[in-house]
């Protein structure tokens, strides 16, 4: 009997189903290493991403340090105040003999703290060795990731002017969880990073006058006029007064140097090296830079004054901190007051004129590349402790007494100036 043969399609269709079955299995397979390569890859964007994200907070604080130590005074959220104590002045001691700096707190525990919100930072500046852990913030979307500093970690410091800062970076808002075990930061997912970076102080006045009056021009005194000159602090030269131009009648009973010295030795006029400087060079020449670079310190600060009086202006600066000063000129003090002193001198430097009237008194170095216009017809003593520097001519009306001060010059040189990172002075000690 002959056999019907079967249809065609139904010969192949089992072959066809077990090729299919085996291509969604090598399918699943695939996907399944897909799958996994894929998480892989994106647990590994994520360590990177931790792990840049606290780069940048490591080096953001390093130069968030930098920028408060050329600020003026802050409160304890270390946001600018009116008045008040410098960052530098709340965490480090600076000698003024050769500018050995000291941290206050203990060396290598930290002082203050910031975490990056989405207002921004929100930091903390508590008095030296009073911090506290901070808190943990509420968990959410985003990482909340935050820093923490330690100033002068390698005390004793054999550098004098120099020193370091270590930073923490964390990817958590209270960086003190990155100082938690590596097994506990990996289960939490935490990612730390810390950087050591060098910092150097670039003084105010490298080279402060040895004199306590320095006139490039003419110093003209008026009828009735008294000007009182004093060097005798024997860190000092005994010289009273330094002129390009030929001398004024001066009372010899109110000049005063140092012993060794006579009143005549004290007094150089018709200077020819000094009446052959730019007013350039005279100002580099103290100051280290010409005048429109220096007026970049990082820790100076430029005073916008009224046309009719600084003082106020001049007062509140001094007040919130500032110890570096430039007013482009001219300048008009009246009234009196005290601006600076003996313990904390200022540097103010005037672009153009300056017109003194009344009995002012000013500690520190006080540079006009202009005229100086002094007048003092009361009977209040009008007194500069410190250096005057006028780099065009200057004319006294009155009385004003000038002394030269060591401890000043001193201050000006170690401890009044900027603080910028050193070129190649850092370490990247960790980043997990």
């Amino acid at each position: 009997m002959k056999r019907t043969p079967k249809p065609h399609g139904e010969q192949h269709g089992l072959g066809t189903l077990a090729i299919v079955i085996g291509l969604f299995l090598v399918m699943g397979l695939i996907s399944t290493f897909a799958a996994r390569t894929l998480m892989l890859e994106q647990r590994m964007a994520g360590h990177h991403y931790r792990g840049a994200l606290a780069d940048e907070m490591v080096e953001a604080g390093i130069d968030w340090a930098v920028a408060l130590l050329n600020a003026g005074a802050i409160d304890s959220q270390c946001k600018p105040a009116l008045q008040g104590q410098r960052f530098v002045d709340r965490y480090l001691t600076v000698s003024a003999a050769n500018r050995r700096t000291e941290p206050k707190a203990p060396a290598g525990q930290w002082v203050v703290d910031c975490t990056r919100t989405a207002a921004g930072l929100e930091c903390r500046c508590p008095a030296p060795g009073s911090r506290t852990p901070a808190a943990a913030a509420a968990a959410g979307a985003d990482y909340t990731p935050s820093f923490a500093l330690a100033l002068g970690v390698d005390q004793p410091n054999p550098h004098l002017g120099s020193w370091i800062i270590e930073s923490w970076g964390c990817t958590e808002a209270a960086a003190d969880a990155c100082q938690a075990s590596a097994q506990t930061r990996s289960e939490s997912a935490l990612a730390v990073s810390r950087q050591r970076a060098a910092v150097g102080f670039v003084a105010a006045v490298p080279t402060p006058p040895n004199v306590p009056l320095t006139v490039r021009g003419h110093l003209t005194l008026k009828a009735g006029a008294s000007l009182a000159l004093q060097n005798t602090d024997p860190a000092g030269s005994g010289q009273l007064v330094l002129s390009g131009q030929s001398s004024p009648a001066l009372d010899d009973s109110r000049l005063a140097t140092r012993p060794g010295m006579t009143v005549a030795q004290g007094k150089r006029f018709s200077d020819g090296a000094v009446s052959a400087l730019t007013v350039d060079r005279l100002f580099h020449g103290h100051m280290g830079w010409l005048p429109q670079r220096y007026r970049q310190h990082p820790a100076l600060r430029e005073v916008a004054c009224p046309v009719t009086d600084c003082a106020a202006a001049l007062h509140a600066a001094e007040a919130a901190g500032s110890r570096m000063l430039w007013v482009d000129g001219p300048l008009r003090w009246t009234g009196g007051g005290v601006l600076g002193t003996s313990a904390a001198p200022l540097v103010l430097v005037v672009a153009g004129d300056a017109h003194l009237t009344g009995p002012l008194q000013f500690n520190g170095l006080l540079v006009v590349l202009g005229d100086v216009h002094w007048s003092n017809l009361g009977p209040a003593p009008a007194q500069l402790n410190g250096m005057l520097l006028a780099l065009g001519d200057m004319h006294l009306e009155g009385a004003a007494q000038l002394q030269w001060n060591g401890p000043i010059a001193d201050a000006l040189r170690n401890q009044v100036g900027s603080y910028v990172r050193v070129s190649g002075g850092w370490q990247d000690l960790e980043t997990q």
